[in-house]
């Protein structure tokens, strides 16, 4: 399985990654980037790795995110990368170098040097594939699943509805629900045979791998499932139900984030930046 990004790196060998536990030990000769938080996401860890292969600085990984760094810096480290994942808010302010990724668009202090995923339309883009998605026939009739009816996917989706493009056949809200997205949409699935459902709309990347789960396991094959966040890995799960993500190129993000650290590291300037979604889609000719 072979995912076609817009805007992705190029493939290479797989870097190796270890996570390290952060301790206090003598400085090394050598100046070391710590990267925090990056086990949120496979392809940022290795966009790292990868970037740090033919950079000027190693890299260590260390598990936890921005609370991980309340002891400083590990020994040895000259700064640190910080991946900001759903579960955190932002980030204050360090007296120690660090490179922020704001993986889900977080607000991010200008004086501390950031990177920021601008999930703008990722929303819109990723219902517009499923419903020119062929064979659909308009109005597309699809599952949502989101978490909550206040979410900007939520909106695109009920627009979606009211201008005819697309017939809800269920809606998931995670926050409303006491059951997991995979409970519930394993026992809506027994309401619909194939033939009654041609997409699932899911506004994570969790989501969607839910929803994929479930069908596979059930060898179902007659609706399609497509993502508007790249959330839980979902860019690299791609397959014949799991058709397309739009989202964070992560390990691209991930390949940034060493490019800017080691920049400040070498007494440059990184300017903050953002990184739109790209387009991830299932290639089955390149299996």
């Amino acid at each position: 399985m072979t995912a076609c990004a817009q805007g992705a790196l190029a493939p290479s060998a797989e870097p190796e990654i270890h996570l390290t536990a952060p301790s206090p030990v003598s400085a090394s000769p050598e100046p070391v980037i710590a990267v925090f938080g990056a086990e949120a996401s496979d392809s940022f860890q290795k966009g790292v790795a990868q970037a740090a292969e033919s950079g000027a600085y190693p890299v260590e990984f260390y598990t936890g995110g921005a609370d991980a760094l309340s002891g400083g810096l590990p020994g040895g480290a000259a700064l640190a990368i910080v991946y900001l994942g759903d579960d955190a808010d932002g980030f204050d302010p360090v007296d120690f170098p660090v490179y922020v990724y704001a993986a889900s668009g977080q607000s991010v202090s200008p004086d501390i040097p950031h990177l920021t995923y601008f999930a703008l339309n990722a929303a819109a883009d990723a219902l517009t594939l499923a419903v020119e998605y062929p064979p659909h026939e308009t109005p597309v009739r699809i599952i949502g699943l989101f978490t909550s009816k206040t979410s900007g996917a939520y909106a695109v989706w009920t627009n979606a509805a009211g201008n005819g493009r697309v017939f809800s056949k269920a809606e998931y809200i995670a926050n409303r629900s006491d059951r997991t997205a995979e409970e519930w949409f394993q026992s809506q699935l027994e309401n619909f045979y194939p033939g009654m459902v041609d997409a699932v709309f899911a506004e994570t990347g969790e989501l969607a791998v839910a929803a994929a789960n479930v069908l596979s396991g059930l060898g179902r094959t007659d609706m399609e499932v497509f993502a508007a966040s790249a959330g839980g890995n979902a860019e690299r799960m791609l397959s014949s139900v799991l058709t397309a993500v739009v989202g964070a190129d992560a390990r691209r993000a991930g390949a940034l984030c060493y490019e800017n650290a080691a920049a400040l590291l070498s007494g440059k300037t990184a300017e903050n930046a953002q990184i739109g979604p790209s387009v991830f889609r299932y290639s089955p000719a390149k299996q």
